[in-house]
């Protein structure tokens, strides 16, 4: 049955402690993959627009300890976003995804974090061939031993009306190769999540647009992965992020413009909480604190005039806790907690004063 979290009486509204702001490359068309933070905590990688040539891609790098950019990498294809960021478990590769094109396949650029250098450019068979979605690679998840890179593709629509399904890809990562490729059952294959036990692969996926979301879960230890079930989800629903415990034992999962967060008990493959998120922004960014008893969904404002926030639910009693405030950006696009849990780094767009050009986007630093 499912649980409707009631509300908690000790929450507040809380102002952070802003300690820095690190600006980041031109705002417009924004799509930002990360931040993704080393597995020591000492720096952190942010994807951004360049700001001289607005149709090529950076990876920004932040030493955490001062807040500083210490390089900035020129990644990738042209006309491309990068979408995702991924690190490996010992930090020594960072994976940046880009979705692709019209007539261009979309792209996986390996990165060699301590030559700062791009190594390898990993590029599915077919390509997006059109000016929709039809073909796009959409977000990508490592095992936890750092051997396998799993890359959602969009499917194609050869017959009108009647859309193929997707696919994931599964890549060997010490020879930055495609080996393996299965089926996702629905057309838009989106955010993929992985558990800490490396079997347990769950992929949300679009049915259609009057269908809502669908959560599959699939047997990553066998190849190609096996379908297991599905979580069972109200045909009205869209999950637009997955975010899984460090035990494997709950998934989170919240859409675009949805009002709750729904905690899905992955021993059981079903949804058993409902936490409604206060405010009506534009929420899908979701991050847990180290420990799993805080996770931080960012609420960016519909529009200039309200301004973003932070929520904080404790996941142990499935409540509302704080409404941090006191974010100075437009709308929250990614979101990491920060070593030892009293930190957020928060990126996004910053405000547009009319008649004037474009700002930078910026990455904020925020003690909670």
């Amino acid at each position: 049955m499912l649980a409707l979290a009631a509300p908690n009486a000790t929450a507040a509204t809380r102002e952070v402690d802003l300690l820095a702001t690190v600006t980041l490359g031109d705002e417009s068309g924004l799509q930002m993959g990360g931040p993704v933070l080393s597995p020591n905590g000492r720096t952190l990688y942010v994807a951004e627009r360049d700001t001289v040539d607005g149709t090529r891609q950076n990876v920004r790098v932040v030493d955490t300890g001062t807040n500083r950019t210490t390089a900035v990498l020129r990644v990738g294809a042209q006309y491309q976003s990068i979408v995702d960021l991924v690190l490996s478990p010992d930090g020594s590769r960072l994976y940046a995804l880009q979705p692709g094109g019209p007539n261009a396949s979309g792209q996986v650029n390996v990165i060699d974090t301590a030559r700062a250098a791009v190594v390898a450019v990993i590029l599915p068979p077919t390509t997006m061939v059109s000016t929709s979605n039809a073909g796009a690679i959409e977000h990508e998840a490592l095992s936890p031993d750092g051997r396998r890179l799993y890359v959602s593709q969009i499917g194609y629509v050869t017959t009108p009306g009647s859309p193929d399904p997707g696919s994931v890809y599964v890549i060997d990562t010490a020879t930055n190769t495609i080996v393996d490729r299965f089926g996702a059952r629905t057309w838009i294959p989106d955010w993929l999540t992985i558990a800490p036990n490396g079997r347990d692969l769950y992929l949300a996926a679009e049915a259609g647009a009057l269908n809502g979301t669908v959560i599959h879960h699939f047997d990553a230890s066998v190849s190609p992965p096996r379908f297991v079930g599905d979580v069972a989800m109200a045909a009205s629903e869209s999950v637009h992020q997955l975010v899984m415990n460090s035990t494997g034992t709950r998934l989170y999962a919240i859409g675009d413009y949805q009002s709750s967060v729904r905690v899905i008990d992955t021993a059981k493959d079903a949804v058993v909480a409902s936490i409604a998120v206060p405010g009506r922004g534009y929420q899908g960014v979701l991050a847990l604190s180290h420990d799993d008893r805080r996770l931080y969904v960012a609420n960016a404002a519909p529009d200039a005039y309200e301004n973003p926030t932070v929520v904080v639910i404790d996941t142990a009693t499935a409540t509302v806790g704080d409404t941090l405030i006191g974010f100075d950006l437009e709308s929250h696009l990614a979101l990491v907690v920060g070593p030892g849990d009293h930190t957020l780094y928060l990126a996004g767009p910053t405000y547009t004063e009319e008649g004037k050009p474009l700002p930078p986007a910026a990455l904020q630093v925020a003690r909670v």
